[in-house]
């Protein structure tokens, strides 16, 4: 059984693992005082002390500031207490959504490092093979003006992204279906895709991206400047291939902090080799 009875200012934040200035603040803003100040000045605590130090630092931990703190301390309404903390249940929320999304765009930077590492050449087509691949999908919504349609797309895609704590983003950008490039519409029947791994639930947003051939161009500029991409295309034609689905543009990495600068961008389109001797 504990016999010490008193505590110095030293003792007592050693204890908590606090400092001195710590607990002086504490008794400065009325948080938490001292049993009593000797006739040196010295602030003395008790051992009955200990377990309200002990709610104050589990509230610390949890996120609460000291002036929410200092609420739960001298309220005395049941109903009010639990109002603070649901406050902090739904700050921590909050913040939680924020670093899920800190967490996306950090995997997005590191597939944009990784870029930088691969071999690639601008504006050089290409042609490889590629797995299928999973995708959660926004349509555009075509009564919003370009910018914040694709915006809302975006902040759609990363809403159903962060449903799921143990997916693996793996790129995004936007789809656009067969012929959009030749099309006075092309945003029509197009949308956002957020590329993901680790996921086997059923979900109305999810898309497949097939596998298959595909011709390919990493290129400076933003989907929808489908001049940029006439050259593949013709390169599509000119070597006998057939488009077979829709086009998919990877946003690399976004450049929007830059004026003037576009983004860096992979085409991927889907072909089959026409056979003219059928």
């Amino acid at each position: 059984m504990e016999s010490k009875e008193f505590y110095t200012i030293t003792e007592f934040a050693e204890m908590f693992n606090l400092t001195r200035q710590t607990l002086i603040h504490y008794d400065k803003i009325g948080l938490f005082k001292p049993a009593r100040v000797n006739q040196s000045g010295y602030r003395i605590y008790t051992r009955e002390q200990k377990p309200k130090m002990i709610e104050i630092m589990q509230l610390k931990d949890s996120g609460m500031s000291l002036s929410d703190i200092m609420r739960v301390m001298e309220t005395k309404s049941a109903d009010s207490i639990l109002s603070i903390f649901d406050a902090q249940i739904a700050k921590l929320d909050e913040q939680i959504v924020q670093f899920q999304m800190n967490k996306l765009i950090t995997h997005h930077r590191k597939m944009y490092y990784q870029s930088l590492f691969g071999k690639y050449e601008l504006n050089k087509i290409f042609i490889s093979e590629e797995k299928e691949r999973t995708a959660f999908y926004a349509p555009f919504d075509l009564s919003l003006d370009e910018d914040p349609m694709i915006d809302a797309a975006y902040r759609r895609c990363v809403e159903l992204t962060l449903q799921y704590a143990n997916v693996q983003f793996q790129g995004c950008g936007i789809v656009f279906r067969k012929g959009a490039c030749h099309s006075d519409d092309p945003y029509r029947g197009s949308g956002v895709f957020f590329m993901i791994d680790n996921l086997s639930a059923d979900h109305p947003n999810l898309i497949t991206l097939p596998g298959g051939l595909k011709i390919k161009k990493y290129f400076y500029g933003n989907p929808g400047q489908f001049d940029l991409i006439c050259d593949v295309m013709h390169y599509i034609a000119d070597h006998h291939y057939e488009v077979t689905g829709s086009l998919v543009f990877h946003n690399i990495v976004e450049n929007h902090y830059i004026v003037g600068k576009n983004d860096l961008s992979l085409l991927e389109v889907p072909v089959r080799k026409l056979d003219f001797e059928k």
